[in-house]
């Protein structure tokens, strides 16, 4: 019942306080020149869903995406692009209640991610138990930030509360955070208990983080924090009584994994790890392919295609006709070639990309990102530092999220 209460008094403060933008009660990150905030770590809500991967394969499937039907067609390559985009529109129902949602419990998050989105992995997750996800790890760009849609699996688990989104932002090294060898950061899962069958809206939603150390050679390890803890003592002071409060700090783990683990018989180390492989690798995966920005609302999702299979993907969008009367080209890529010209003159055409990259799309606005402009998602490894730690007069160099969401959407759209 304590359990229950304290949590119920931490979810009526951030839902209904007001102060969700205090500076004062956030974590400045600085990003280049850029200032993004974290929320206030809760405690933890009940009945939650630890996605412990039960199998031995590389990428997990929940079992209702194995079970989706399928147009039938003659090339099998067809038809996975097909179930790929069935898959694709569900999520995008789901995607954006909840990026609205986010408003509310972490607003400067939800003005990074607004911009920039989360990237929708299809119902396809990455092992973290499995070597080729320790490997791609161990080798791939330490990101400064990601994060990605938990979907499909709901319906598997009515009664429980699993999270909407799952991201991370690398940090340098917080006061307030266990010192570490490697790269520091922070993983936040956003706890929201909602279905399909009320429309995606949540009964209940709460944000949950933790801080991680990722090494050179991809192990990955759960960091303690500073913790202020208090209490008073009362004492009789002649015919009075005084009442004074004890204060202390204390180095721990975050309640709601150490709960969480123990309810569920987790090794906490590990069940941490393996959340943020999980959300690193598939949103690594996720994005090195062709980005697809997908808006509504002047909200946007992201998720990665193939070049070659852009055409059948999006075979239903808006028409646009060509000067010539013809429907213009999807985006696509042209390989070098010799040009044969009048009179047997011959000249040499470079590699390029060229084709309609912006269109309306099942009531999305779509635009294809050029892959040359795919760096600031994908290459950006630039750490943040928390506000506490940042001196007072060097704050006017940092902006915030909203301002560094808006430039990194100027490169992407471009």
């Amino acid at each position: 019942m304590a359990r229950l209460l304290r949590w119920f008094y931490r979810w009526l403060v951030i839902r209904f306080s007001g102060n969700h933008s205090d500076q004062s009660e956030h974590d400045l990150f600085e990003i280049d020149g850029a200032l993004a905030l974290a929320p206030i770590i809760p405690d933890p809500v009940p009945d939650l869903l630890p996605l412990e991967p039960v199998e031995e394969s590389a990428w997990c499937v929940p079992d209702d995406a194995t079970d989706r039907k399928t147009a039938s067609f003659a090339d099998e390559d067809l038809s996975i692009t097909w179930h790929f985009r069935s898959t694709i529109l569900d999520r995008l129902d789901e995607y954006f209640p909840c990026l609205r949602r986010l408003k509310t419990y972490a607003p400067d998050d939800y003005a990074l991610f607004a911009r920039v989105g989360f990237s929708i992995p299809a119902d396809l997750y990455a092992n973290p138990r499995h070597e080729n996800t320790v490997e791609r790890l161990r080798t791939a760009t330490r990101l400064s930030f990601g994060g990605l849609l938990m979907g499909g699996i709901g319906e598997l688990h009515p009664d429980k509360c699993y999270p909407s989104f799952i991201y991370f932002s690398k940090l340098t090294q917080p006061s307030q955070v266990q010192v570490a060898g490697g790269d520091i950061y922070r993983l936040t899962l956003l706890w929201d208990k909602r279905s399909r069958g009320a429309q995606w809206r949540s009964e209940f939603t709460m944000p949950e983080a933790c801080h991680l150390a990722v090494t050179t050679d991809g192990q990955v390890a759960l960091l303690r924090e500073r913790v202020a803890h208090s209490r008073e003592i009362t004492r009789r002071a002649g015919h009075r009584k005084e009442t004074l409060r004890l204060t202390s700090a204390q180095w721990a783990y975050p309640n709601w994994i150490m709960e969480i683990a123990g309810e569920h018989k987790l090794d906490p180390q590990q069940w941490a790890a393996g959340l943020f492989m999980l959300a690193f690798v598939t949103h690594l995966e996720a994005t090195s392919r062709i980005l697809i920005r997908t808006s509504r609302d002047d909200l946007t999702a992201t998720f990665g295609i193939d070049l070659p299979r852009a055409k059948y993907f999006f075979a239903d969008r808006q028409l646009d006709v060509a000067s010539d009367g013809k429907r213009k080209r999807i985006f696509h890529s042209v390989v070098a070639h010799t040009r044969t010209l009048a009179e047997d003159r011959t000249t040499t055409v470079r590699a390029h990309y060229r084709g309609v990259r912006d269109f309306e799309w099942k009531t999305y606005r779509i635009h294809i990102v050029l892959p040359t402009n795919n760096f600031v998602v994908t290459d950006n490894s630039i750490a943040a530092t928390v506000r506490q730690d940042i001196d007072p007069a060097e704050r006017r160099r940092f902006m915030g999220s909203r301002g560094y969401g808006a430039s990194l959407a100027q490169v992407l759209t471009r």
